[in-house]
């Protein structure tokens, strides 16, 4: 499949002669293998025994239709996408091999086939525009100029001449081809990282008819909430649509009680504790593996039967779906999640997503390596697709940050070795910790410049008017 993406057809075609060739061999081999993951698995509990050798020849037949089917519709430049992962989902059953890994070079290659039809999204040439969130009696405020300018004096005055000033400037995710597609919001807590997320999300909904998509770990965003989709714990009143999964409570419940059983059988066999401790390891990760395809099988299903329910696309009115995950177990938790951004991905490149959609994905560091937020980084933009990353931790996931403008807010401090510190001039990187609450530094590619960014901690206009006069009088005691 790697080979097919980097466009060496000829590889494919020798292996599939390879393939044929080597049938039987293959059958058997294959037999082997399952035979060991059915005496081992833990959901093996959950299916019915069947025959290994007539499950290696499924396998083997889906495979070789696989990549038939790959160097087929490569060479016609047509989908093959849905057909693939029909076969994938019923091949997962029979085994705990890495099949989210195949499904992800799926995407990739689907991807890679759809672009070369020229179906991209068009977008605007511009990056950033003033923010109309901020109602117009603010932002007509004479004040707003002046704080612009006070602001500049106090950086001035501190030595931070590299750095510029611009207020009430509101990033458009994707409008720009020649910038990152992405934005990537970072800072401690308290630093005013939700109310300029609020303010995007909002800005990019009105300018730019954006359905939105939100993971909220914390239920901060409920507010902003058109529809509300929660999986697991109690039933919240507010939520839109309400799925218990109860059965991947009982699952991940029945999965620790296996682990402890182990326990209990490794240490009677009189292991020693070193032994005993790698036996455990082991045991745990290939359980583990077992419940998150379970999982992901789950929540699949749901998005199956719910899916325009649960993504209600609506160019008229655009959608923001927050999403609330509450599970007993952090790692069940981030894998529903990753399983909704793999969901978005594939119908935006599947062509069923009907509008530009971002995904806002709140405590990003969750999911730092996912392999399908990565590829929502480098593969999104193309069809429609993008995010904002908001983290605490700066250097959560290099890739996902070099595809993102950043909006950096106070940080107590960066480490040396990071791959942003390495990127940021002296003067950022000295007034990174010195920020105020709501203010932020962002870099203007148009200017190449850095910019000294001031979001007013507010929505509503009473509150934007008490919170640019405060600032207002602030900076005007100082200097």
């Amino acid at each position: 499949i790697n080979l097919l993406i980097e466009d060496h057809t000829e590889f494919g075609i020798r292996y599939l002669e390879y393939a044929q060739e080597k049938r039987e061999d293959l059958i058997t081999e294959i037999s082997r293998q399952i035979e060991r993951s059915m005496k081992t698995s833990f959901l093996a509990k959950m299916f019915k025994r069947v025959d290994p050798e007539k499950i290696a020849h499924t396998i083997y037949r889906d495979f070789i239709h696989l990549l038939g089917l790959m160097l087929e519709r490569k060479k016609s430049k047509s989908s093959f996408y849905p057909e693939a992962m029909k076969i994938l989902r019923e091949l997962r059953k029979y085994s705990d091999f890495d099949y989210e890994y195949l499904e992800e070079r799926f995407l990739v290659l689907e991807a890679k086939i759809r672009a070369s039809q020229g179906e991209y999204i068009d977008v605007a040439d511009i990056s950033h525009i003033k923010s109309r969130i901020i109602p117009h009696t603010i932002m007509d405020d004479p004040r707003i100029k002046e704080l612009e300018d006070l602001m500049r004096k106090f950086l001035r005055k501190r030595n931070f001449n590299s750095i510029d000033v611009q207020l009430s400037v509101t990033p458009l995710l994707g409008a720009n081809p020649a910038g990152p597609p992405h934005l990537a919001i970072l800072g401690q807590t308290g630093a005013g990282k939700t109310t300029f997320a609020k303010h995007v999300i909002l800005e990019n909904r009105r300018a730019q008819k954006t359905a939105i998509f939100l993971i909220d770990h914390h239920s901060e965003y409920g507010d902003l909430a058109t529809h509300l989709v929660q999986f697991g714990g109690e039933e919240s009143e507010d939520a839109s649509l309400y799925y218990p999964l109860e059965e991947v409570g009982e699952t991940f419940r029945e999965a620790k009680q296996l682990i402890q059983q182990q326990v209990t059988h490794f240490s009677t066999e009189g292991a020693l504790p070193e032994d005993l401790a790698a036996k455990m390891q082991a045991h745990e990760e290939d359980t583990r593996k077992s419940v998150r395809n379970f999982v992901i099988e789950t929540v699949e299903k749901i998005l199956d039967k719910d899916e325009e329910r649960i993504f209600p696309f609506d160019e008229n009115d655009p959608p923001i779906v927050v999403f609330w995950v509450h599970l007993d177990d952090t790692s069940i938790e981030n894998t529903v999640v990753d399983t909704i951004i793999k969901r978005l991905l594939q119908m935006a490149i599947s062509g069923r997503m009907k509008q530009k959609s971002i995904i806002v994905n709140e405590e990003a560091q969750r999911l730092a390596g996912s392999q399908w937020v990565r590829n929502v980084s480098s593969e999104g933009r193309k069809f429609g697709l993008f995010q904002i990353s908001i983290s605490q931790v700066p250097e959560f996931d290099p890739w996902v940050l070099r595809n993102s403008e950043l909006a950096i807010f106070r940080l107590r401090g960066l480490n040396p070795n990071s791959p942003i510190t390495d990127t940021l001039p002296p003067d950022v990187r000295g007034l990174i910790p010195q920020l105020e609450i709501g203010e932020y530094l962002s870099y203007d590619r148009k200017k190449r410049e850095w910019f000294l960014g001031y979001n007013l901690e507010a929505l509503s206009p009473i509150h934007a008017k008490a919170t640019l006069e405060r600032k207002y009088n602030q900076l005007k005691e100082l200097i």
